[in-house]
């Protein structure tokens, strides 16, 4: 699976944020730090979800064949 080059300063911003507050939550044995830690990692899928290109590696584009950012669903019909 590919990315668009858009979304990796997001998605290497959350993922590394993620894994520095999940390291600060082992070391202090803090429960909230844990879940801060969590969100931010399933923050980060669900970049790397938004952001993911084609299984041919081509960037996704709406209807007008303009590239976007954040693609759409893509269903048996077309684009969702």
């Amino acid at each position: 699976m590919s990315f668009a080059r858009e979304g990796w300063p997001f998605m290497a911003g959350v993922a590394l944020s993620a894994v520095t507050v999940l390291g600060v939550a082992v070391w202090r044995r803090s429960w909230a730090t844990w879940l801060v830690g969590f969100s931010l990692l399933v923050l980060a899928v669900a970049l790397a979800w938004c952001y993911r290109a084609d299984d041919d590696g081509r960037q996704r584009t709406d209807d007008r064949d303009a590239p976007v950012a954040c693609a759409p669903v893509r269903s048996r019909e077309g684009w969702a």
